[in-house]
């Protein structure tokens, strides 16, 4: 219920246009799916993206046992114009398998008519007791496909008393069809429906009987025209008749029963997913589409495959190592011929050569397939992301909805692509892609325009409560409530200007307002330039942090470079003000880094947006330490610790703040260790050790070598103010000695 509650929730925050616009390009794509409505661009783009993958994720390379002898330009021109007389034929093949001694032909030539008593004979005893497979052909009555066994049982008995020879003419009424591969029965009940043959001429049956076996050499166009599957199965009359080329691969193998997958079959409803060419020594899995047909990998363009012309056959002057014991086509290329198919890999493509892709994905194993699962993917898919952009563009800016539907995108290519090369599955791409672009991207630019439109106003709104940067991020992401106080990882910072109180006596207030305004505005305009939010004016001090709104790398770094640039833009400022008598201006900065909420603060009357916490209060008690010891900046080990790579440190003290009970380490931030030549960095290394000799015996509650050790840096330019701190704190500690146990730490009384 938590879920569904929730769920309602981002849901209630989508935009009806977003709604509206999805539901719309989801039915769109579902009709096309399902083939209730298809839709003709979708196909369009669905066979290009097809192409692409066939063009560019080709089979992985194999040792190929096919060649095709070709019936090209050069034998035509040497041997004659098609037909060739059936004698020559049959030379052609005594040449292949005596000479040659190739394993399997397949005859890419129609032998329906007959030509002479003499010639015929010839062809037919060249063909006998060899592996031959003939071929033959079949007219499709109108493009489409049959309807199920049981929805065409009538018209398939008036069909299955008709001669499949019946109105020819007189010369090939002796040419018939071979037996049925499979029954129709196997059809029952199964989600598949074959193309469906009006009629053969069939096979001379002189050839049929001496020939080991037959298939047919229908191609399959697809509504664009292009050849990207061969049906393995073709229905006619009360059979179902393969492929020339699953019939020279059951030749080569020895002979084999075929039948329909029996995983399935048990299934009502469920489609033919393949069919298996079993014998005694081996089986052949061949997957299929709901229609039957096989999804051709082709390995590459036209010539992928040895080619080796008929006209050196037959003069014997062929390399006899590129055909022994190989399964060979006997086809054409020559344009002349009319025998060349549009493909995704050519528009120009010898017929031949898709037999001889598909006998090579059949016997390597990489026929493509269709599974039967794919509609279903499609439409769950569109639907989950259609479903998540609804609840995300609710919630996420434009880029961040964008990034996301681009990620989802290039997921989704990414695991289709996986599938067609690992997996041979050929799962349809473009109508998702379409349904998530055209939906998601419509309702992601409706969304991104009004964004654009309120963000403005967002700005203009928001500026005048809050700090420039957060109005700034509101007006990028205006539907997500930053101002909501949040714990979030901050540096704090706070600068006070020292002795400012004495100072304000002395001048007029027009004279502290100028004052204030020459000071405060270097400093805030280098916290700016760090990415530093300035939280506000105390007086003369300023607090602010880094990490909120905008979440920023490294935060401890840039607090303590705004820090260090500071001091040095004061500096600067000095001569000005001494020029106009003006007294010196010394600041105190305290940096540490922990946890903090941060948000719109306040009451109903005035609200603003700040930090509040522990950590902010020990980064105001750190910078007030600064004029205890004399220095500019004070960062606690936090901050140390973070920068300890980048900036020479000293050790200051270990003290328990007002207001805490446990105790603070406190470093002073000397130089960037990168700018420190070998001398500089001697230098201070001496005067840090002097100092941690001193602190150290201080610890060790040695008063008398303390002090001699803290008169010793009195003098000293830096080290003086701590110094003469740590005199006065050994005069108080002689005065009343601390407990048994005494570890150095200090409790300072004062903020």
């Amino acid at each position: 219920m938590k879920l569904l509650r929730l769920l309602a929730h981002y849901l209630g925050a989508a935009r009806p246009f977003s709604v509206i616009v999805l539901a719309t390009v989801y039915v769109i794509v579902a009709c096309h799916v399902l083939q209730i409505v298809p839709n003709g661009l979708l196909q369009v783009l669905e066979g290009y993206v097809y192409n692409q993958r066939v063009r560019f994720l080709p089979p992985k390379p194999q040792i190929d046992p096919i060649v095709i002898v070709d019936i090209d330009e050069a034998s035509l021109a040497q041997l004659g114009r098609w037909p060739w007389t059936r004698f020559r034929l049959a030379a052609l093949i005594n040449q292949l398998f005596d000479q040659y001694e190739i394993h399997t032909l397949g005859l890419d030539v129609l032998l329906a008519e007959p030509e002479s008593e003499s010639a015929d004979a010839a062809l037919a005893a060249a063909i006998e007791g060899r592996r031959v497979v003939a071929a033959y052909h079949f007219a499709y009555p109108t493009k489409g496909l049959a309807a199920s066994p049981s929805q065409t049982a009538e018209a398939q008995q008036g069909a299955a008393l008709k001669s499949p020879v019946k109105d020819l003419p007189l010369q090939v009424v002796s040419s018939t069809l071979p037996e049925s591969d499979l029954s129709l029965e196997v059809l029952r009940d199964r989600y598949s429906f074959p193309v469906q043959a009006k009629s053969s001429p069939g096979i001379l049956e002189r050839f049929l009987q001496v020939s080991a076996d037959a298939g047919h050499i229908n191609p399959q166009l697809d509504d664009d025209g292009v050849t990207r599957r061969v049906p393995a199965l073709v229905s006619y009359s009360q059979g179902l008749y393969t492929s020339l080329s699953i019939a020279v691969v059951r030749t080569a193998i020895g002979g084999a029963a075929m039948q329909a997958d029996q995983i399935n079959h048990r299934v009502p409803g469920a489609a033919i997913e393949w069919i298996e060419l079993v014998n005694p020594r081996q089986s052949v899995w061949i997957p299929v589409d709901r229609e039957l047909m096989m999804q051709i990998p082709f390995k590459g363009p036209p010539g992928s495959f040895r080619y080796v012309s008929a006209v050196d056959v037959l003069k014997g002057q062929a390399d006899p190592a590129l055909l022994k014991d190989k399964i060979v086509f006997l086809g054409t290329s020559a344009s002349g011929l009319f025998d060349l198919r549009n493909t995704p890999v050519s528009t120009v493509f010898p017929g031949v050569e898709i037999h001889a892709n598909a006998v090579s994905a059949i016997l390597n194993q990489q026929l493509l397939h269709k599974p039967a699962w794919t509609d279903a993917w499609q439409l769950i898919v569109l639907a989950l992301v259609m479903f998540a952009s609804l609840i995300v563009m609710g919630y996420a800016t434009p880029v961040l909805a964008l990034a996301g539907l681009i990620l989802i995108l290039v997921a989704i290519v990414g695991l289709n692509l996986y599938w067609w090369q690992e997996k041979f599955w050929v799962v349809p791409l473009a109508p998702t892609l379409f349904g998530i672009v055209a939906g998601v991207g419509a309702a992601l630019l409706e969304r991104w325009v009004s964004a654009f439109r309120q963000s403005k106003r967002v700005e203009g709104t928001f500026a005048r409560y809050v700090p420039k940067e957060v109005a700034r991020r509101l007006a990028r992401d205006p539907d997500r409530d930053l101002m909501k106080a949040r714990q979030h990882q901050l540096t704090i910072m706070f600068t006070d200007i020292a002795g400012f109180t004495g100072l304000a006596r002395k001048l007029p207030p027009e004279q502290i307002a100028q004052l204030l305004r020459e000071v405060l505005t270097p400093l805030s305009a280098t916290i700016h330039e760090h990415q530093g939010t300035i939280d506000k004016y105390i007086g003369d001090a300023i607090m602010a942090f880094w990490g909120a709104p905008l979440e920023v790398e490294k935060s401890e770094q840039r607090a303590l470079d705004a820090a260090m640039m500071m001091i040095s833009r004061l500096s600067a400022l000095q001569e000005s003000l001494k020029a106009r008598e003006l007294p010196r201006i010394a600041i105190g900065i305290g940096i540490h880094s922990g946890l903090a909420y941060v948000g719109d603060m306040g009451s109903s009357f005035r609200s603003t947006y700040t930090a509040i916490g522990d950590n902010v209060n020990l980064a105001a008690r750190v910078e007030g330490l600064t004029r205890f010891y004399g220095v500019g900046i004070l960062v606690t080990e936090t901050v140390m610790k973070a920068c300890e790579t980048t900036y020479l440190f000293r050790f200051v003290d270990r003290v328990v703040v007002k207001g805490y009970d446990s105790a603070v380490s406190i470093y002073e931030p000397l130089a960037v260790l990168e700018s420190l030549s070998p001398a500089q960095r001697s230098h201070y290394d001496a005067w840090i050790a002097d100092w941690e000799e001193a602190h150290a015996l201080y610890r060790e509650g040695d008063w008398e070598e303390a002090r001699l050790a803290m008169l010793r840096l009195i003098a000293h330019p830096h080290l003086g103010g701590g110094a003469k701190a740590f005199l006065r704190r050994i005069d108080s500690l002689e005065a009343e000695p601390p407990t048994r146990g005494w570890d150095g730490i200090w409790t300072m009384d004062e903020k």
